[in-house]
């Protein structure tokens, strides 16, 4: 799987989060937090960041490895690694994601610590529906037609 950085955010914090979830609630049991490591690794060896004492967690089973300006998932595990129920290999990692080591096995959400980025615009709830006429002048307001190529 090739990564698109063209995606990318501009910048994105070398902070990363790990909470380990609960098996049937989404509250976390435990969590990591690491700042300034290019490598994460995840698995029952007590030579990993991350150990979790799981049977179907394998010794050296994930590693998230900082690439510059993103985060990148490595499964190394023999009962896999799966985001939203799919086997895979490498993945781009996205803020608030949550992977499972092994089909059945523990879950892990990965927050990444990116700044807070604040709107630009205000929004707010229209609480009465909008009359056909505002309908179209606020479309007329947000899609014009643009000549790119004038006379």
């Amino acid at each position: 799987m090739e990564l698109d950085s063209s995606v990318l955010a501009t910048s994105v914090s070398q902070v990363i989060t790990l909470s380990l979830r609960h098996p049937r609630q989404s509250i976390p049991l435990q969590k990591w937090t690491f700042k300034n490591e290019p490598v994460i690794k995840i698995g029952r060896s007590p030579f990993n960041q991350v150990i979790l004492h799981s049977a179907v967690v394998s010794r050296y089973h994930l590693e998230l490895r900082y690439q510059g300006r993103y985060w990148e998932a490595i499964s190394l595990g023999h009962n896999g690694t799966y985001l939203h129920g799919h086997l895979i290999k490498r993945a781009l990692v996205l803020d608030g994601m949550v992977i499972s080591l092994a089909i059945s096995g523990p879950q892990l959400k990965i927050n990444l610590g990116s700044p807070i980025v604040k709107p630009l615009l205000k929004t707010e709830a229209i609480d009465t529906p909008l009359t056909q006429q505002q309908d179209l002048d606020l479309r007329a307001t947000f899609i014009r037609e643009v000549d790119i190529f004038p006379d």
